[in-house]
């Protein structure tokens, strides 16, 4: 039986797997903006990190219209991570980037269908 590299499950193949995760991205930041405990969003970090990962790799190979986000998956990429942290300090900070990140999510979830 052939074994699965971690570059194949991350592997974006078609139209559907970029729906997918940005379905998944909707829903995990729809729930990050919940009163929750901190652990919580220590997951969140580490989801929303693999997720934008996968985005961001796909879109790099895909239409060019979408360069202008690669910056934008790298900032936010930067801001989510789990190893190094970025502490806003104030929740409503947090609640305005999750806000921003819905609104891109959803601008490319309604280009991509568009298609």
């Amino acid at each position: 039986m052939p074994q699965t590299t971690f570059e194949q499950l991350l592997d974006v193949k078609n139209h559907n797997d970029v729906k997918r995760t940005l379905k998944i991205m909707g829903g995990v930041f729809t729930v990050a903006l919940l009163p929750l405990p901190y652990e919580y969003y220590t997951f969140h970090r580490v989801v929303v990190c693999g997720l934008i990962y996968i985005l961001f790799k796909y879109l790099a190979k895909a239409r060019q219209e979408y360069r202008p986000f690669h910056f934008t998956f790298l900032g936010l990429f930067l801001i989510y991570n789990p190893i190094i942290p970025i502490h806003l300090g104030n929740q409503l900070l947090w609640i305005g980037v999750n806000i921003f990140t819905l609104v891109v999510l959803y601008y490319i979830a309604e280009d991509w269908e568009k298609g």
